[in-house]
C-alpha cells in the first residue's frame, strides 16, 4: 500500500508459521524500514495483527477465543491471555557484506508465549497447525530461524 500524498515505497515479506484457526503466527521480514510498515502491510493484506488498536482490532485475546467449549469458573472473570499489540521483534540480524551476520534473539514476553502455547494446544488442527513442527519449540526456546 502506498499513500500517494505521504507514503514511500516499502516491501515486506512474510511466511506462515502456524494457522491456529482464528489467528495465525507469521515470520515477517521488512525489506525497508518504514514506520508501521509491518502493521500497515498486514492490515491491507487482510491478515492484520490479532491486536492492533490503530489498524485493526483492539480487543484482547481470551482463552475462550481459542479453546472450544471453554467455560469459566462460576464467579470468576476471564483474564486476557494477552492485551497488547501482538507484534514482536523476535530475531534481528546485523552484519557487513563481507562478514557473517550477528543474530540477536528476543524471547517472547511471558503473556505472548502463553498465548502461542494455548493457541498451539487448542487450535482445530492440533499439532498440524505449524507448517514446520519444530517451530513451536524453536520459538518458545528463543532459538534462531
Amino acid at each position: 500500500m502506498l499513500d500517494p500524498k505521504r507514503g514511500k515505497p516499502a516491501i515486506t515479506h512474510y511466511k506462515l508459521l502456524a494457522d491456529f484457526g482464528p489467528f495465525s503466527l507469521l515470520a515477517v521480514r521488512p525489506e525497508t524500514g518504514r514506520t508501521h510498515q509491518i502493521r500497515i502491510h498486514l492490515a491491507e493484506s487482510g491478515i492484520g495483527l490479532a491486536i492492533d488498536p490503530l489498524y485493526g482490532a483492539a480487543a484482547p485475546i481470551m482463552l475462550s477465543d481459542i479453546k472450544h467449549g471453554y467455560r469459566r469458573k462460576p464467579g470468576k472473570v476471564e483474564s486476557p491471555l494477552i492485551d497488547r499489540l501482538t507484534l514482536h521483534a523476535y530475531q534481528l540480524e546485523i552484519g557487513a557484506p563481507d562478514a557473517r551476520p550477528t543474530v540477536f534473539i528476543a524471547p517472547l514476553e511471558k503473556k505472548f508465549a502463553a498465548t502461542v502455547k494455548m493457541a498451539a494446544k487448542h487450535n482445530p488442527q492440533g499439532p498440524d497447525a505449524f507448517t514446520n513442527p519444530d517451530d513451536l519449540e524453536r520459538i518458545l526456546n528463543a532459538e534462531p530461524f
